[in-house]
């Protein structure tokens, strides 16, 4: 989020093809971010996802 905001702080004090560079970064960078966090998300073989009341013991009180 620094580098977007330094972006979009850049993009209002340059002028040129600069400010337009910046403007598209702080656009692209968001969702670069997002990709990238859901492809590094570790995936557990045999971790499948069951209900909570299955394949459970209680503890007996």
């Amino acid at each position: 989020m620094a580098i977007r905001t330094a972006c979009f702080i850049g993009a209002v004090v340059t002028d040129g093809w600069l400010r337009w560079v910046l403007v598209v970064g702080a656009f692209i960078l968001p969702y670069i971010a997002v990709v990238m966090a859901n492809v590094a998300s570790p995936r557990i073989e045999g971790a499948d996802l069951v209900p909570p009341d299955q394949g459970r013991r209680e503890l007996g009180g």
